[in-house]
């Protein structure tokens, strides 16, 4: 997230400050959630990593933990610090036996008293919390809380800040989802609803007490209607969460609230796995009698409620540890399993620039990865593809069939039939000159007016404006897209959301900024 990379040299400054400063001990950082807390951690330790005895970092889960190894791998530090969860740590003597002298605590749920007690003990530790906006709401432990509060405030970054700079879109909008979760649940007389809880493998979004302990689980779409295979993914991934709920929540229910429509036989063979689903007709089926949670899940889709059929959800169900899995969802394959981290390894293991035809290996990284977002949402793919003048050569050109908020846009309001894909494996920013080049395969009355240009490190500022000019001016739009970028795609498809949906908000950003 380069736009904010402004504001996290200034964080990593403020701390590296006051780390010199003998007299603080205990440091604190607010910022919004999706921020990029794991960044401003990594250049932390950078700096500090020859001048502390021993760096500790404490991580909320084992999720959490592998995916900041992986950061600390990919900027050649993994080794030189120490890593723990707070479960883990809580139960050791890890701490103590580590003589850390700066303790890097990410995240506020997961601390508890004994996690405290033990910090306490290391009297000449430098402490940093790194504070998510709102997660304090998630922690309910009263010494912890005040704990917190002891903390001196170095950095405070809100979400209403973050949202009137124009930044966090979309992060606020899964919060306001997440919100109207809660106060639905609290309607439905749930209680002690809280949110991230976890045990030592998963972080689960909300978990609350009916008549037995139930977990929910919350994907918000853009769309009303998506494809059977992303459906099918977030179910997938619900099973695998299911089981490890067992191990910290015995006879707990699990949920699956999914702000789209999905299919009655669908949510049919996830109740017969245990698994049961709220979708958008069910959702506000439970809305009923309060008028207030009913405009608000209005005003939070992004989509039209009116013409939703009313339904029930379907009743709570235990079920056996040797019931059968979902018969109308096929099993993952350890192929599909991995996906992210397939792509990931053959993109981190591809040199930039064009030697040894490096580029083409590139390309055909990078077209796979399409394939596999889209191909469901394209009518035709063809690659290499020449203007029948031989003017022109696009890299990858697909026809849309549309059927997703953005792929629907796009044909609606930029009247598009087509859209093209350019791969670039350059070691630099794009420049400029790439912009101009890609804008002439772009013509209106061949209904050809959409380009993504992927490429490893993105458009330097001079591309951006000419890509803005090219809108400005023309109304082509030419859009971005990093290594990173199909990444995160790849990420929320094996999450089973919606990959189209995360381009639909990098072009709510651009348009969100354009002036005359």
């Amino acid at each position: 997230m380069n736009k904010f990379e402004h504001l996290r040299s200034e964080i990593v400054e403020k701390l590296t400050k006051e780390l010199e400063l003998e007299e603080i001990k205990k440091m604190r950082v607010e910022i919004p959630v999706g921020f990029g807390g794991t960044s401003i951690l990594v250049d932390i330790i950078r700096k500090r990593i020859n001048r502390e005895e021993n760096i500790v970092v404490l991580i909320s889960s084992l999720v959490e933990r592998v995916q900041f190894e992986k950061e600390l791998e990919e900027n050649g530090l993994l080794g030189k610090v120490s890593i723990s969860t707070y479960g883990l740590c809580s139960k050791s003597d890890f701490l103590l036996n580590g003589n850390a002298s700066l303790i890097l605590c990410k995240e506020v749920h997961g601390l508890n008293g004994r996690i405290i007690s033990s910090i306490g003990k290391l009297t000449k530790t430098r402490i940093i919390l790194l504070e998510t906006s709102g997660q304090r709401a998630w922690n309910e432990d009263e010494d912890c809380l005040s704990w917190v509060d002891s903390f001196k405030l170095v950095f405070s970054y809100s979400f209403k800040q973050a949202i009137e700079d124009g930044y966090v879109y979309q992060f606020y909008g899964y919060q306001l989802v997440e919100e109207f979760c809660i106060e639905l649940l609290h309607y439905l007389g749930y209680q002690n609803v809280q949110r991230k809880a976890q045990n030592q493998v998963v972080c689960y979004d909300i978990v609350a007490e009916g008549a037995e302990k139930c977990i929910f689980e919350i994907k918000s779409y853009k769309n009303i209607y998506n494809s059977q295979k992303i459906i099918h993914k977030a179910i997938e991934q619900a099973l695998t969460y299911k089981d490890d709920a067992k191990l910290t929540f015995p006879g707990c229910e699990y949920y699956l609230i999914m702000l789209c429509h999905v299919d009655k036989n669908i949510k049919e063979s996830a109740y017969d796995s245990g698994i049961v689903i709220w979708d958008i007709s069910n959702i506000m089926f439970l809305c009923q009698g309060n008028q207030s949670l009913t405009d608000k899940i209005s005003s939070i889709t992004d989509f039209s409620i009116k013409d939703v059929v009313l339904e029930e959800p379907l009743e709570d169900k235990k079920v056996d540890d040797d019931d059968k899995r979902i018969v109308n969802v096929p099993e993952k394959n350890v192929l599909e399993k991995k996906k992210y981290e397939l792509y990931k390894k053959q993109l981190d293991e591809c040199a930039t620039g064009k030697n040894e035809g490096v580029d083409k290996q590139y390309e055909m990284i990078c077209s796979h990865i399409i394939k596999e977002l889209f191909e469901d949402q394209f009518s035709r793919m063809s690659e290499q593809y020449c203007t029948t003048d031989e003017m022109f050569r696009m890299d990858m050109v697909c026809s849309l069939k549309g059927g997703t908020t953005f792929w629907d846009f796009l044909i609606n309001f930029y009247r598009t039939k087509f859209v093209v894909f350019e791969f670039k494996n350059y070691k630099d920013l794009i420049s400029q000159n790439l912009i101009y080049i890609s804008e002439k395969y772009l013509y209106t009355p061949a209904l050809r007016n959409v380009a993504f240009i992927i490429s490893r490190k993105g458009f330097d500022k001079n591309a951006k404006k000419a890509a803005k000019g090219c809108l400005i001016e023309h109304g082509k739009l030419i859009i971005e897209l990093k290594d990173e970028d199909l990444l995160c795609m790849l990420r929320l498809k094996d999450n089973g959301q919606e990959p189209s949906d995360y381009l639909m908000e990098k072009i709510e950003d651009i348009l969100m900024g354009i002036s005359k």
